[in-house]
């Protein structure tokens, strides 16, 4: 499925969208971090096999997960 939006929700539970999944960067990638090893470039949310089951018609695939994947792209300084 393609949302013609935006949008950050990585699960769908009786009709509920929410963003339960998270990935967790240590301060050595923080720009606040002077001492950094790098820094986190882009961090994108792969949902679109997100069925949201109230939806009237919907069909489910077992076999496919529930949770939608996030991916973050880090960049290490040399």
């Amino acid at each position: 499925r393609r949302s013609l939006r935006n949008a950050t929700y990585t699960h769908i539970y009786d009709g509920i969208y929410e963003k339960i999944d998270h990935i967790l960067v240590s301060d050595h990638f923080s720009p606040n971090n002077k001492q950094a090893l790098g820094k986190t470039l882009y961090v994108q949310s792969y949902n679109d096999h997100l069925i949201d089951h109230t939806l009237k018609g919907a069909f489910i695939d077992k076999s496919v997960s529930d949770h939608g994947q996030l991916v973050a792209t880090l960049e290490i300084n040399e």
